[in-house]
C-alpha cells in the first residue's frame, strides 16, 4: 500500500546461496495470518515487533486515512484486518573452508 518494504526471498533462493557455506540439516516453513480489529491494531501490532522501520517518513493524517482505507479493501476479511507472515526456519552446519 504504501509502496515501502523488504525485499523477501523464497527458501529456495536462500538454500542456494548459503549452501557453498553451510549443509542443510533440515528446513521449514509456514504461513500464518493474525487476525485484529482494525488496520491501527495491525500498524501496533508491526510497530510492537520491529517489523516497520523501513521508513522514516512521518504520516499525514491523509496518509493514515488513505492506509487504512486500502487495508480494509485489500487485507479484511469476515470483519477483520488480516496480517500474514512467512517464517522460515534453517538448521545449517557451517561448512569447512579447507
Amino acid at each position: 500500500i504504501t509502496g515501502i518494504g523488504l525485499k523477501y526471498y523464497p527458501l529456495e533462493k536462500i538454500e542456494k546461496v548459503i549452501s557453498p557455506y553451510f549443509e542443510i540439516l533440515k528446513t521449514r516453513q509456514s504461513q500464518n495470518t493474525l487476525y485484529f480489529d482494525n488496520p491501527r491494531m495491525v500498524l501496533k501490532h508491526m510497530k510492537k515487533t520491529g517489523v516497520t522501520g523501513t521508513s522514516h517518513k512521518i504520516w499525514s493524517r491523509s496518509d493514515f486515512s488513505y492506509f487504512e482505507s486500502e487495508y480494509q479493501k485489500k487485507f479484511s476479511e469476515k470483519g477483520k484486518s488480516t496480517l500474514t507472515y512467512h517464517p522460515m526456519f534453517l538448521w545449517l552446519r557451517k561448512r569447512s573452508l579447507s
